[in-house]
């Protein structure tokens, strides 16, 4: 006999329902934290490329400033607009130069240089990430007077009577300057009745600080590379090829140099430089310690010599125990030429930046 109490027909089939219901609800929240990790992993990845963006950006905003002549814009001063695109490691960056407001009489020209960089989306339905930042900079003109067809503060030593050293223009557009500019002591020596050709031939400048004074060089930012940036650096690179009659680099050599081959742009040697057989430069050649010239050299623009006086607490015993520059026998010429100083100066000129005038998210168009 069976005691059990009888099915309640209002409960049969609740298991089912309630089982299904369950199982909706699951799916639900399964689906629920499967959107919200799918949306924060977008969210990150999406953060993460905003930052790689911005980084291309800032690595293509740096690269025109720094390097604008090696990517192909030479105009000096630049064009009232410039840009171009660079690939830079897995995405590019649009750099665009804007002119703001043209040079005046008293004021440089100012401009705004802008980076976008540009990151693919890490799936195809996704857009890619862009960042754009931006600086204000003015255009800087070269500015360097030559004080003589070859200024040393160390003095000179002319053997032989064979040669020139001149301070009159070769490129006759400039007034003439002194031969040899050299502080009293050491002074210039000559051989013979030999003397430099100038306005006046040789120019006194009194103490070697007073020499120093004048010049108004920065070699210290010069030999530290902060206050021209070289296009080659020796050690380190190679010596270029001068085939190309438009490239006129700066060329800063660490040491002494020999000097390998003719050449031409702004020629710096924190040591000694030796010149030998019929070499030529164009330009301008800037010397810590001694030029020695031997055999028949050119040199077309202007000389300086002994600058490391002044990175010296006591410049003026430094020269001394130096000792003279040497210009050995041979048909030389050191001459001034204004033309060449010029086109060599041109490497100075460039974008400055303007302190505190960097952007974030520059709007571009």
């Amino acid at each position: 006999m069976n005691d059990r109490p009888p099915l309640d027909d209002s409960r049969a089939g609740f298991a089912m329902p309630m089982t299904i219901l369950v199982l909706v609800v699951v799916a639900i929240s399964l689906a629920g934290s499967l959107s919200i990790v799918t949306s924060e992993r977008r969210v990150i990845d999406n953060v993460q490329l905003q930052q790689e963006a911005f980084m291309l950006a800032q690595s293509g905003l740096d690269e025109f400033l720094t390097n604008r002549s090696g990517l192909g814009f030479t105009a000096t001063p630049p064009a009232a607009s410039e840009s171009i695109e660079l690939d830079i490691r897995n995405g590019t960056a649009r750099v665009a130069l804007e002119r703001l407001r043209p040079a005046t009489a008293t004021t440089p020209a100012m401009y705004v240089v802008s980076s976008t960089g540009v990151i693919p989306g890490p799936r195809t339905q996704d857009p890619e990430a862009r960042r754009t930042v931006a600086q204000l900079a003015f255009w800087q003109d070269a500015g360097m007077d030559a004080k003589a067809g070859w200024t040393t503060l160390t003095g000179l030593q002319k053997n032989g009577t064979a040669g020139t050293i001149s301070g009159v223009d070769e490129c006759g557009m400039q007034s003439d300057l002194p031969g040899v500019a050299s502080p009293t002591n050491p002074g210039v020596t000559v051989s013979g009745n030999w003397e430099p050709d100038g306005d006046p031939p040789s120019e006194d400048m009194g103490t070697v600080q007073e020499a120093i004074d004048a010049l108004g060089i920065d070699w210290e930012g010069i030999v530290n590379k902060t206050a021209i940036l070289p296009t080659i650096e020796i050690p380190g690179d190679p010596w270029p090829s001068f085939a190309d009659p438009d490239f006129w680099p700066i060329i800063h050599v660490t040491g002494d140099l020999s000097l390998p081959s003719t050449g031409r742009g702004i020629l710096i040697v924190t040591g000694d430089l030796t010149m030998g057989g019929s070499v030529r430069w164009e330009g301008i050649v800037l010397v810590g310690r001694h030029v020695t010239s031997n055999g028949n050299n050119r040199v077309y623009g202007t000389t300086y010599s002994g600058l490391n006086a002044m990175l010296q607490p006591d410049p003026e015993a430094w020269a001394a125990a130096l000792g003279q520059n040497a210009v050995g026998n041979g048909n030389k010429l050191f001459v001034y030429d204004s033309c060449a100083v010029e086109r060599a100066l041109q490497a100075f000129g460039g974008l400055r930046i303007i302190e505190n005038a960097w952007m974030d998210n520059w709007p571009v168009l």
